[in-house]
């Protein structure tokens, strides 16, 4: 998710448990902000990132999408 949103794809993020959509959301955000305060990544980099990340309540938001991508953590 973090690097289609960083090539500016609209990406959705979706997870059946809503405890881990948020928490994967957040991890993504703040990868984001330590880049940023290394200076690797400038505020408004980071910032068109994140515009372009969502968490996806479910499945039907994705209705629309070109490219679907299963990722599981294990």
């Amino acid at each position: 998710a973090q690097v289609c949103a960083e090539a500016g794809l609209r990406t959705l993020m979706f997870d059946a448990d809503a405890a881990n959509l948020e928490r994967g959301h957040a991890a993504v955000l703040a990868a984001w902000d330590k880049l940023a305060a290394r200076g690797k990544r400038t505020g408004e980099e980071v910032a068109r990132f994140a515009a372009n990340l969502h968490a996806a309540p479910g499945l039907g938001a994705a209705a629309d999408a070109d490219v679907v991508i299963e990722a599981i953590y294990e």
